[in-house]
C-alpha cells in the first residue's frame, strides 16, 4: 500500500490550516533565552487577580453587563473594517444582544423587586396601623359584641396584642419600627377602655421579639433552602463572569499581563511573538476550566514542564515570562 507524498508547499511563518505546518510549534527567536516565570511569581500573582476577582464579584450583576457591554463595542470598534472577521463580528454582536437583554431584564426586575418591596411594606404598615379598622373589629370580637368592655379575666387586651406581635414578626418588622406600633397599638386600647390590667403591664421584650422572627422564619424553612440555592447560584455566576472579564480583558488589552502580573512583573506572550489578542485570551482563561476538570493536574505541571507551560499555555500557544 502506497504511502501519500506529503505536501511541501506550505510556508514556515503561516498557518494554512489545511495542511501541517511547523508554525504552531515555533517559538520566536525574539524569546529564546527569556527568563521564565517562577511558579511562586504566577502563584501570588494569581493570588492577587483572585482578590480583585472577589471584589468586583461584589458588584451588582448590572455592572458586569455594563462592563460586558462595553468591551463588546470595543472589540467590535477595532475589528470593523479588518476583513476575514465575519464569526468574530457575529460573535461579538450576539454577547452584546445577550448581555443587553440580560441588563434590561436585571433592570426590570430590579424596579419590579423594588416595587414590590414598597408595596410589601406598605401592607404590612397598613395591616399594623392601630387606627386601622380591622384592629377595631379585632377588638370589638375579643371583647365581645354585648358583653363589656373587656373583662381582666378574659384579656382580651393582652391576645391582642400579642396576636400583634406575633404579625409583626411573621412580616419581620424591624424591631424599632414593632415597639413603636406596640406603643401606638397598647394607647389605642387604653383610650378606648379595653386595655385590660395584664395588657397594662405588657412590655414589649427585644430578645423576644428577635426570638419570634427566627421561630416565624424557621416555619418556611424550606423556601428559605431554596432562596438560599438560588443565591449561591447568582453568587457563583457574577463571580465566574467576573473572573472572565477580568482574565480575559486585562491579558489581551494590558500587554499580557493582570494586576497581579504587573505587580511581580511577569507578562503572558505568544508563543510566535505576536501580542496576545482577545480571542486568545477568552481561550486562554478557558484553560483555567481544563485545568480544574484534570484535578489542578494541568496547572502543576508547571514544575516539569520545559518552558513551564500550564495547560492554559498549552491550549493557547502561550509561555509567561519575566522581561
Amino acid at each position: 500500500m502506497s504511502q501519500q507524498a506529503p505536501n511541501t508547499e506550505f510556508s514556515a511563518d503561516k498557518q494554512t490550516k489545511k495542511v501541517v505546518t511547523p508554525f504552531a510549534f515555533n517559538v520566536d527567536e525574539s524569546l529564546l533565552g527569556q527568563r521564565l516565570a517562577t511558579p511562586r511569581r504566577r502563584f501570588a500573582a494569581i493570588l492577587i487577580d483572585l482578590l480583585c476577582v472577589g471584589l468586583l464579584s461584589l458588584l451588582s450583576s448590572i455592572w458586569l453587563s455594563i462592563i460586558i457591554l462595553l468591551v463588546v463595542a470595543n472589540a467590535l470598534w477595532h475589528i470593523r473594517n479588518e476583513s476575514g472577521k465575519t464569526w468574530a463580528k457575529f460573535s461579538l454582536l450576539l454577547a452584546g444582544l445577550l448581555a443587553g437583554f440580560i441588563l434590561a431584564f436585571q433592570l426590570f426586575v430590579n424596579d419590579s423587586s423594588s416595587e414590590d418591596a414598597q408595596q410589601s411594606d406598605a401592607d404590612v404598615v397598613q395591616s399594623l396601623e392601630f387606627s386601622n379598622d380591622e384592629y377595631s373589629l379585632k377588638i370589638d370580637g375579643l371583647a365581645g359584641a354585648d358583653g363589656p368592655v373587656c373583662f381582666p379575666e378574659t384579656k382580651c387586651g393582652e391576645q391582642f396584642l400579642g396576636a400583634a406581635i406575633g404579625d409583626m414578626a411573621n412580616n419581620g418588622l424591624a424591631y424599632d419600627d414593632a415597639k413603636n406600633t406596640f406603643q401606638d397599638l397598647k394607647q389605642f386600647l387604653r383610650d378606648n377602655n379595653k386595655l385590660d390590667p395584664r395588657a397594662e403591664s405588657l412590655e414589649f421584650s427585644e430578645p423576644i421579639y428577635h426570638q419570634l422572627i427566627v421561630e416565624s422564619g424557621e416555619t418556611s424553612s424550606g423556601v428559605g433552602v431554596l432562596d438560599w440555592a438560588a443565591g449561591i447560584v447568582e453568587d457563583l455566576g457574577r463571580s465566574f463572569g467576573w473572573a472572565a472579564l477580568y482574565f480575559s480583558t486585562l491579558t489581551a488589552w494590558w500587554n499580557g499581563q493582570t494586576l497581579g502580573k504587573r505587580i511581580f512583573g511577569i507578562k503572558v506572550v505568544r508563543i510566535d511573538g505576536k501580542p496576545i489578542d482577545l480571542w486568545e485570551s477568552v481561550g486562554r482563561y478557558g484553560g483555567y476550566s481544563a485545568g480544574l476538570a484534570t484535578g489542578l493536574l494541568g496547572f502543576i505541571q508547571i514544575y516539569w514542564d520545559g518552558n513551564r507551560q500550564t495547560i492554559q499555555d498549552k491550549i493557547s500557544e502561550t509561555l509567561v515570562i519575566r522581561p
